[in-house]
């Protein structure tokens, strides 16, 4: 399973121009790949944990996270 390592600076977060200019990621994809980063790294990364904390259901985030795999 991948690591993903939280890069923060104070309120903002740091991101690869890659992942913003991705024409194959979709516009959700792109924020739930941001709101990962976002999270602290002891965060417990869940389906159900996301879904508390995004207005998406859990089929449109388990697609997401399908796709960012892929």
């Amino acid at each position: 399973m991948p690591v993903l390592k939280n890069k923060t600076q104070g309120n903002f977060v740091i991101v690869s121009r890659n992942i913003a200019e991705d024409k194959l990621l979709k516009l959700i994809d792109r924020g739930l790949l941001l709101t990962l980063l976002s999270l602290p790294d002891k965060w417990d990364f869940s389906i159900r944990g996301l879904t508390k904390i995004l207005p998406e259901g859990k089929a449109a985030i388990q697609s997401s996270l399908e796709r960012l795999i892929e």
